[in-house]
Protein backbone atom coordinates (compact mmCIF):
# COMPACT_ATOMS: atom_id res chain seq x y z
CA UNK A 1 0.00 0.00 0.00
CA UNK A 2 2.41 2.62 1.06
CA UNK A 3 4.95 2.20 -1.78
CA UNK A 4 2.14 2.44 -4.21
CA UNK A 5 0.51 5.47 -2.37
CA UNK A 6 4.36 7.00 -2.60
CA UNK A 7 4.45 6.15 -6.82
CA UNK A 8 1.17 8.25 -6.61
CA UNK A 9 2.49 10.87 -4.63
CA UNK A 10 5.03 11.86 -7.19
CA UNK A 11 2.92 11.68 -9.84
CA UNK A 12 0.79 14.62 -8.29
CA UNK A 13 4.23 16.22 -6.85
CA UNK A 14 5.70 16.75 -10.56
CA UNK A 15 2.58 18.87 -11.45
CA UNK A 16 2.56 20.57 -8.57
CA UNK A 17 5.18 23.04 -6.93
CA UNK A 18 8.23 21.87 -5.51
CA UNK A 19 8.98 22.27 -1.38
CA UNK A 20 11.32 22.10 1.14
CA UNK A 21 10.81 18.50 2.67
CA UNK A 22 8.86 15.89 1.66
CA UNK A 23 6.75 15.92 4.46
CA UNK A 24 5.01 19.66 3.34
CA UNK A 25 5.07 18.54 -0.05
CA UNK A 26 2.75 15.38 0.78
CA UNK A 27 0.55 17.59 3.26
CA UNK A 28 0.13 20.17 0.56
CA UNK A 29 -0.81 17.44 -2.01
CA UNK A 30 -3.05 15.71 0.62
CA UNK A 31 -4.57 19.36 1.15
CA UNK A 32 -4.56 20.39 -2.30
CA UNK A 33 -5.78 17.39 -4.52
CA UNK A 34 -9.17 15.52 -3.89
CA UNK A 35 -7.67 13.33 -6.38
CA UNK A 36 -5.08 12.11 -4.28
CA UNK A 37 -7.36 11.71 -0.91
CA UNK A 38 -9.52 9.08 -3.14
CA UNK A 39 -6.69 7.23 -4.07
CA UNK A 40 -5.25 6.88 -1.10
CA UNK A 41 -8.49 5.66 0.23
CA UNK A 42 -8.35 3.20 -2.78
CA UNK A 43 -5.67 2.05 -1.78
CA UNK A 44 -6.34 1.80 1.76
CA UNK A 45 -9.42 -0.35 1.30
CA UNK A 46 -7.11 -2.62 -0.96
CA UNK A 47 -4.97 -2.98 1.78
CA UNK A 48 -7.81 -4.05 4.15
CA UNK A 49 -9.28 -6.30 1.13
CA UNK A 50 -5.75 -8.22 0.84
CA UNK A 51 -5.19 -8.87 4.62
CA UNK A 52 -5.52 -12.51 5.56
CA UNK A 53 -6.30 -11.31 9.85
CA UNK A 54 -10.21 -11.38 9.74
CA UNK A 55 -10.36 -9.14 13.18
CA UNK A 56 -8.17 -6.43 11.22
CA UNK A 57 -10.83 -6.83 8.13
CA UNK A 58 -13.99 -6.52 10.43
CA UNK A 59 -12.33 -3.72 12.59
CA UNK A 60 -11.00 -1.07 9.77
CA UNK A 61 -13.31 -1.99 6.65
CA UNK A 62 -16.17 -0.04 8.44
CA UNK A 63 -13.48 2.89 8.41
CA UNK A 64 -12.88 2.53 4.84
CA UNK A 65 -16.53 2.37 3.61
CA UNK A 66 -17.31 5.90 5.99
CA UNK A 67 -14.23 7.25 4.16
CA UNK A 68 -14.92 6.21 0.88
CA UNK A 69 -18.52 7.59 0.87
CA UNK A 70 -17.63 10.70 2.27
CA UNK A 71 -15.06 10.97 -0.66
CA UNK A 72 -18.04 9.68 -2.86
CA UNK A 73 -20.28 12.81 -1.48
CA UNK A 74 -17.43 15.90 -1.16
CA UNK A 75 -15.35 15.21 -4.19
CA UNK A 76 -17.53 13.26 -6.61
CA UNK A 77 -14.96 10.42 -6.99
CA UNK A 78 -15.70 7.16 -6.60
CA UNK A 79 -12.82 3.95 -7.17
CA UNK A 80 -14.78 0.79 -7.11
CA UNK A 81 -13.27 -2.08 -5.10
CA UNK A 82 -13.49 -4.01 -8.24
CA UNK A 83 -10.55 -1.90 -9.74
CA UNK A 84 -7.36 -2.30 -9.27
CA UNK A 85 -5.15 0.28 -10.07
CA UNK A 86 -1.13 0.27 -10.24
CA UNK A 87 0.92 2.71 -8.97
CA UNK A 88 1.51 6.30 -10.53
CA UNK A 89 -2.37 7.14 -11.02
CA UNK A 90 -3.38 10.22 -11.67
CA UNK A 91 -6.85 12.00 -11.13
CA UNK A 92 -5.97 15.23 -12.84
CA UNK A 93 -9.30 17.38 -11.76
CA UNK A 94 -12.00 15.68 -9.41
CA UNK A 95 -16.02 15.45 -10.03
CA UNK A 96 -18.15 12.72 -12.13
CA UNK A 97 -15.28 10.43 -11.58
CA UNK A 98 -16.30 6.92 -11.61
CA UNK A 99 -14.15 3.93 -12.22
CA UNK A 100 -15.36 0.00 -11.79
CA UNK A 101 -14.19 -2.90 -13.14
CA UNK A 102 -11.02 -1.99 -15.04
CA UNK A 103 -7.16 -3.00 -14.48
CA UNK A 104 -5.03 0.38 -14.56
CA UNK A 105 -1.28 -0.04 -15.73
CA UNK A 106 1.20 2.23 -13.97
CA UNK A 107 1.26 6.13 -14.64
CA UNK A 108 -2.02 6.41 -16.04
CA UNK A 109 -4.00 9.47 -16.02
CA UNK A 110 -8.05 10.81 -15.75
CA UNK A 111 -9.24 13.57 -15.82
CA UNK A 112 -12.87 14.99 -14.78
CA UNK A 113 -15.93 13.45 -15.41
CA UNK A 114 -14.52 10.17 -16.29
CA UNK A 115 -16.85 6.82 -16.28
CA UNK A 116 -15.51 3.64 -16.79
CA UNK A 117 -17.86 1.00 -17.10
CA UNK A 118 -20.19 2.72 -15.13
CA UNK A 119 -23.43 1.45 -16.67
CA UNK A 120 -22.30 -2.04 -16.58
CA UNK A 121 -24.49 -4.63 -14.69
CA UNK A 122 -22.47 -7.55 -13.79
CA UNK A 123 -22.35 -9.25 -10.10
CA UNK A 124 -19.03 -8.40 -8.60
CA UNK A 125 -16.68 -11.25 -9.89
CA UNK A 126 -12.81 -10.91 -10.34
CA UNK A 127 -13.06 -10.43 -13.51
CA UNK A 128 -12.05 -7.03 -15.14
CA UNK A 129 -13.80 -5.46 -18.21
CA UNK A 130 -11.54 -3.43 -18.97
CA UNK A 131 -8.08 -4.03 -19.43
CA UNK A 132 -6.13 -0.15 -19.53
CA UNK A 133 -2.40 -0.43 -20.53
CA UNK A 134 0.77 1.43 -19.11
CA UNK A 135 0.73 5.65 -19.48
CA UNK A 136 -2.50 5.81 -20.89
CA UNK A 137 -4.31 9.19 -20.69
CA UNK A 138 -8.01 9.65 -20.68
CA UNK A 139 -9.07 13.16 -21.28
CA UNK A 140 -12.39 15.29 -19.15
CA UNK A 141 -15.87 13.96 -19.94
CA UNK A 142 -14.75 10.50 -21.62
CA UNK A 143 -16.77 7.32 -21.02
CA UNK A 144 -15.19 4.04 -21.75
CA UNK A 145 -17.73 0.99 -21.78
CA UNK A 146 -17.35 -2.80 -22.05
CA UNK A 147 -14.98 -5.66 -21.99
CA UNK A 148 -12.49 -3.99 -23.62
CA UNK A 149 -8.70 -3.68 -24.06
CA UNK A 150 -6.83 -0.26 -24.30
CA UNK A 151 -2.94 -0.21 -25.34
CA UNK A 152 0.38 1.62 -23.76
CA UNK A 153 0.31 4.72 -24.87
CA UNK A 154 -3.26 5.25 -25.98
CA UNK A 155 -4.32 8.43 -25.82
CA UNK A 156 -7.84 9.04 -25.66
CA UNK A 157 -8.88 12.78 -26.23
CA UNK A 158 -11.98 14.59 -24.08
CA UNK A 159 -15.32 13.89 -24.41
CA UNK A 160 -14.53 10.53 -25.95
CA UNK A 161 -16.77 7.52 -25.93
CA UNK A 162 -14.77 4.13 -26.49
CA UNK A 163 -16.71 1.08 -26.93
CA UNK A 164 -14.31 -1.10 -28.68
CA UNK A 165 -10.55 -1.93 -28.59
CA UNK A 166 -7.96 -0.03 -28.93
CA UNK A 167 -4.69 -2.03 -30.38
CA UNK A 168 -2.06 0.38 -31.00
CA UNK A 169 -0.72 3.77 -29.43
CA UNK A 170 -3.10 6.14 -30.57
CA UNK A 171 -5.07 9.52 -30.70
CA UNK A 172 -8.60 8.39 -30.15
CA UNK A 173 -11.46 11.15 -30.58
CA UNK A 174 -14.91 11.12 -30.50
CA UNK A 175 -18.36 9.98 -29.92
CA UNK A 176 -17.40 6.48 -31.71
CA UNK A 177 -13.49 6.45 -30.86
CA UNK A 178 -12.14 7.02 -33.85
CA UNK A 179 -8.30 6.63 -34.13
CA UNK A 180 -6.97 10.21 -35.44
CA UNK A 181 -3.81 9.53 -35.79
CA UNK A 182 -1.27 5.77 -35.19
CA UNK A 183 1.44 6.01 -32.88
CA UNK A 184 0.61 8.93 -31.32
CA UNK A 185 3.16 9.47 -28.29
CA UNK A 186 1.48 10.88 -25.55
CA UNK A 187 4.74 11.76 -23.40
CA UNK A 188 4.27 15.26 -23.17
CA UNK A 189 0.60 15.02 -21.36
CA UNK A 190 1.86 12.67 -19.02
Amino acid sequence: MFTNIREDFHRYRQFGQNSNSSITAFLKVWNDEPGFKSLVIYRFGQWISNSNIKTFKFLLFPIYILLEGLVHKLYGVHISSSARIDPGFYVGHFGGVYIKDVKFGVNCSIHQNVKINFDNRRSGDDKFTTTIGKNVWVGAHSTINGDLKISDGATISAGSIIDHNILTPSLVMGSKGRIILKEYNNADLL
